[in-house]
């Protein structure tokens, strides 16, 4: 079988939506299987899987990316060089990428690299974090593939997502003493979470939270009894301490649920390429502990998530000839730098 651009569609076509990787995982299995490479499951949940593939016992390079795609599925679409459809840049043409440039280097080289694929990144990093706990190998170097453009992330920020929860008594809100409301503190604590004073890095560049979803209320003559806010910080410090300075913001006022976190990390790079720092989270912080992680990979994640999502064919082959260079820069003792 021929691996290259014109592989894409196949792949798009394969509904892959976290919690359903199963089909697209065995299409990677069988094609590997085929090529005549060592495949082995690694069980996270009831049918899921992370799918870890090599030629040699302990590959020197691990390449490494995400299965999942987000809802809903999008058929592939392809006009002109384009390929549109889910998962068309994140993270498909990215992994097809990854196995194009593997597969074109000598053979001596392939048995240096590795894959892992890793299920469920878009909502809960549950693949990476069993892979990163127990992995099936180790590696002196990953390649993480994610939609960079092209540039090396110099870092990612981390994330803190919680809940935070109020309380309020029923009543007709024609009646002062009938009640009162749970949006009121709700008001006060999201105006203080909103206030000054969140750290910042010189590389990461400051701390930013979005408030996602508000519930509250039975009606509007109602004094609301319960309010729930979920918000997601994109932190560039220690989560667990900006957890204690929203608890301190907080003050007593509401219950804060943490519901996930991970910290920011350093992401290893070459200087003389083109670079960013990536906003958005990735697997990398599960991963980062085994070896040092360099995040990469071609199409805009902007288009991601949604119906525009697409990739270029131009940019897919300059994805294939960046993998290949760095592998080859790698193993020749060029050792990218640290962020």
């Amino acid at each position: 079988m021929k691996v290259g651009f014109e592989l894409l569609a196949e792949l798009v076509n394969i509904d892959s939506t976290t919690g359903g990787e199963a089909a697209y995982l065995r299409y990677l299995e069988e094609l590997f299987v085929g090529l005549g490479w060592q495949v082995e499951r690694q069980e996270v949940a009831e049918s899921r899987w992370n799918l870890w593939v090599r030629r040699s016992p302990c590959p020197r390079i691990t390449f490494c990316t995400h299965v999942d795609t987000v809802p809903p599925h999008i058929p592939a679409t392809l006009r002109g060089d384009t390929l549109h459809g889910r998962g068309a840049c994140d993270t498909k043409g990215v992994l097809l990428a990854m196995v194009e440039a593997v597969l074109g280097l000598p053979d001596e080289v392939q048995q240096q690299c590795g894959f892992v694929w890793v299920v469920g990144e878009e909502v809960d990093h549950i693949g990476a974090s069993v892979a990163g706990a127990a992995p099936l190998w180790t590696s002196e170097w990953m390649v993480m593939g994610e939609p960079t453009q092209n540039r090396l992330a110099t870092g990612q920020r981390g994330i803190l997502k919680i809940a935070i929860e109020t309380t309020g008594q029923a009543g007709h809100s024609a009646f002062e003493e009938a009640g009162h409301s749970a949006v009121e503190p709700m008001l006060d604590i999201l105006a203080a979470l909103r206030g000054p004073g969140w750290p910042s890095d010189p590389l990461l560049g400051a701390t930013r939270f979005n408030i996602g979803l508000l519930h509250a209320g039975v009606a509007a003559n109602v004094y609301p009894p319960s309010a729930t806010a979920e918000l997601l910080f994109r932190a560039v410090s220690d989560p667990a301490a900006l957890l204690e300075e929203v608890e301190r913001r907080v003050a007593g006022r509401a219950t804060v649920r943490l519901l996930a976190s991970n910290p920011p990390v350093k992401l290893a790079y070459w200087p003389d390429l083109p670079t960013d720092v990536v906003p958005f989270n990735t697997d990398a912080p599960y991963m980062s502990h085994l070896c040092p992680v360099t995040l990469v990979g071609p199409g805009d994640i902007r288009t991601a998530h949604s119906e525009h999502e697409h990739l270029r064919r131009e940019d897919y082959e300059a994805g294939v000839l960046l993998y290949r260079s760095l592998v080859t820069r790698w193993l020749a003792g060029d050792r990218p730098r640290l962020g």
